[in-house]
Order: C-alpha cells, then sequence, then structure tokens
C-alpha cells in the first residue's frame, strides 16, 4: 500500500487535519519539476535555472519542516493532556490501594478502568501519529531528492529531523505506565481478580 492510502487509512479522523499533508506536498513537488522543466524550455541561463532550483529546494524543505511542527506541537499537547491524566488515574488507584474500602465508581462517571483504557488507547494513537509523521517528511524529502538528483538533501533534512524529535518527550515511558496501571486495575478492582500474566491482560 502506497503511504499516501495508507495515511488515510490509519489516521485518527479527528486529528486528520493535524498530520502532515502528504498529498499535497507530493503535488508541490510536481509543480517544482513543472517550473523547472519549463524556465528550461524557454533558454533560461544555467546560473537562472540553478538560482530557480535553490530556491525551490528552500520552499519545499520549509514547507516540509513547518508541517511536521506543526504535527510535533500537537503531538506535545496531547501527550501533556495525556500525562495529567495519567497522574491523576495514578492517584486513585494509589488511593485505593491505601484504602480498599473506598470507591470511585459514580453512576455518572467512568470506571476506573475504563479510564486508564482510554488513555491507553489515546497513547497508542499517540504514537503511531508521530511515526507517521516522522516517516511522511522522509518520504517526501526522498522523493523530491531523487527527481532533483540531489541526494545530499536528505542528509540536510535528517539533521534538521533529529533536532526537532529528539527534544519531544520520550512517549514509551508513559505507554508503560499506563499498562502497568490497567494490570493493577484489573487485577486489583476487577470483579474477578484477574491472575492472568501482564502479556495476556494487555
Amino acid at each position: 500500500m502506497k503511504f499516501g492510502k495508507q495515511l488515510r487509512f490509519i489516521a485518527v479522523k479527528q486529528w486528520f487535519d493535524k498530520y502532515i499533508p502528504y498529498s499535497d506536498l507530493k503535488k508541490k513537488i510536481k509543480q517544482i519539476m513543472f517550473q523547472l522543466s519549463e524556465t528550461r524550455e524557454i533558454g533560461a541561463t544555467e546560473e537562472e535555472i540553478q538560482d530557480l532550483r535553490q530556491k525551490c529546494i528552500i520552499e519545499l524543505f520549509n514547507a516540509v519542516n513547518d508541517a511536521i511542527s506543526n504535527a510535533t506541537s500537537f503531538y506535545l499537547e496531547e501527550y501533556l493532556e495525556v500525562q495529567s491524566q495519567t497522574e491523576s488515574i495514578k492517584m486513585d488507584v494509589d488511593e485505593l490501594l491505601e484504602n480498599p474500602g473506598e470507591t470511585f465508581e459514580n453512576p455518572g462517571q467512568k470506571s476506573l478502568k475504563n479510564r486508564v483504557f482510554g488513555q491507553m488507547l489515546t497513547v497508542y494513537e499517540l504514537r503511531t501519529f508521530l511515526e507517521v509523521n516522522r516517516t511522511g517528511g522522509q518520504k517526501i524529502i526522498k522523493k523530491f531528492a531523487k527527481q532533483l538528483n540531489y541526494p545530499e538533501l536528505i542528509d540536510q533534512y535528517a539533521e534538521t529531523e533529529n533536532e526537532i524529535f529528539q527534544n519531544l518527550p520520550a512517549i514509551r515511558d508513559l505507554v508503560r505506565e499506563l499498562e502497568d496501571l490497567y494490570v493493577t486495575v484489573v487485577r486489583e478492582f476487577s470483579a474477578t481478580k484477574s491472575k492472568e500474566s501482564r502479556p495476556d491482560i494487555i
């Protein structure tokens, strides 16, 4: 399956406008290549063609960076929200472990198990969201570099990409924390008090 179709298939619907605009960036590459071809055909000098080529490289490079920056900004907002919800759940779980007779299960509220499960789903979606956007940026740059016969662009983008992604909080710790909470809730507070192994519960 091509990446564009894959993106439409796996994207979280309510986040769709937060993903890298992969199709639009592909169209932009076509427009740039047409513009360069047309410039050659009208008899532009080699210097003029190279100036335009460099301008187009910067234009697409910035477009990809802007798209990735928008995606990672959204990721960070959602990450902090999940982190806050996780801390709240953890406090409730700790309270229940210390006071087994108490309950937070009010009729109008989600059960503790459903709260943890809901945050687990969100954090799994966030992890995929980040991976998909990173892959999308790489694919656009590789496609452009190939058409321009300019492989150095891939290395240039890799440096910028690393700067963006290395400063983001790693989601694996949050995934682990939520999975641990879910296992605790299922084992300690469910009606059957499951004795299943961690992998079987998750």
